[in-house]
């Protein structure tokens, strides 16, 4: 009887301390995952906090500071997919093109179902002439977001540089249905109108890009400079007819406006 007692005392006495080690371990796994978490939220907020410090810098049009705070943000969290989005869509605003589809494969790679990633290198694949693979990449943005305009103007854009016109145009009106105030659907469909001769619809659709969006007055502007650009070795008027035309139709959009454009 007595051995029974001692052998039942024992027990509870091992029990409990297996219990004290399980309760001990238990603890220290859930402090470690504690830190971590406390970690790794440090980190989200340090690096967030330069994307906010990048932007700022991009809004002064100071680049090399911004991209100096997109790489310290990548550097503290580098799989977060949004900031390779971000430093990739700056990069396709500088012409950097290249450089923006390697890092908008990688935030694909780390994010496949953000239509915003596949519609950002859709306009880098089209500033490229990579028309084929912009589809491709518009497509499945619009898989994913069927009422995400950015991605009918990227895919119309690329149908109408590839010689698809009607499809360009069912593209972008479609755009237009969804996000009727966006200047720069109508910037994007002007440029396929002027490819293909409709210089006047195009004219119009700038100019209603304008009272959308006053900055774009800018971008109208490089138009006509470029009008302008005829080679000075040209001397037969009919040669440089059609070019004349263009400008005089510019002038007038000028006069309506009352104002440089």
């Amino acid at each position: 009887m007595e051995y029974l007692i001692l052998a039942i005392f024992a027990i509870i006495f091992l029990g409990s301390i297996a219990y004290g080690i399980y309760t001990l371990t238990g603890n220290v796994i859930f402090a470690k995952n504690q830190i971590k978490n406390e970690i790794q939220s440090h980190k989200v907020k340090k690096s967030d906090l330069y994307m906010e410090k990048a932007s700022e810098a991009l809004a002064n049009a100071d680049f090399d500071t911004a991209f100096r705070y997109m790489n310290d943000a990548i550097r503290i969290n580098p799989k977060f997919y949004d900031y390779y989005g971000f430093r990739g869509w700056t990069k396709i605003l500088l012409g950097n093109y290249e450089s923006a589809l390697k890092d908008l494969d990688y935030a694909i790679y780390l994010e496949s179902q953000d239509e915003i990633l596949y519609t950002y290198r859709a306009a880098a694949n089209n500033a490229l002439g990579n028309f084929n693979q912009a589809i491709i990449d518009s497509n499945k943005s619009i898989s994913l977001n069927n009422n995400y305009s950015p991605a009918y103007i990227q895919r119309g854009s690329a149908y109408g540089k590839s010689g698809n016109y009607n499809q360009a145009m069912n593209d972008f009106n479609t755009a237009i249905r969804i996000y009727p105030d966006d200047s720069s659907i109508y910037d994007a469909r002007a440029e396929i109108y002027k490819d293909n001769g409709y210089t006047e619809y195009a004219r119009k659709d700038w100019e209603y890009a304008i009272q959308l969006n006053p900055s774009f007055k800018r971008f109208f502007q490089e138009e006509i400079d470029n009008l302008f650009k005829i080679n000075e070795v040209v001397t037969d008027y009919k040669v440089i007819e059609p070019e004349v035309k263009k400008i005089e139709s510019i002038i007038k959009a000028k006069a309506d406006y009352g104002e440089s454009l």
